[in-house]
């Protein structure tokens, strides 16, 4: 079996680079230490992955899956907001 094609990989890496984007943003506003940006990164793109394959499978409803990805998004802020 081949791997992913091209434009997957392409895909994946545009997606990764704008997860960092988006903790490195956290990190200029004080949200987060630089040196956490990999793994909150990290967890971030497994929750969205998570969240995307329920909804895929449709195991919840499109709905659902955006009301989670909602629910990540006010506990990634509340976690980083705590921590400060």
């Amino acid at each position: 079996m081949d791997g992913p094609s091209e434009a997957v990989r392409s895909a994946a890496e545009r997606l990764f680079d704008t997860m960092t984007d988006i903790m490195s943003a956290g990190v200029e506003a004080g949200a987060y230490d630089a040196r956490d940006v990999g793994r909150l990164t990290l967890a971030l793109a497994a929750t969205v992955q998570g969240i995307s394959a329920l909804v895929a499978s449709r195991r919840i409803t499109t709905p659902q899956g955006e009301a989670l990805i909602d629910d990540a998004i006010t506990l990634f802020l509340a976690r980083s907001s705590t921590e400060r």
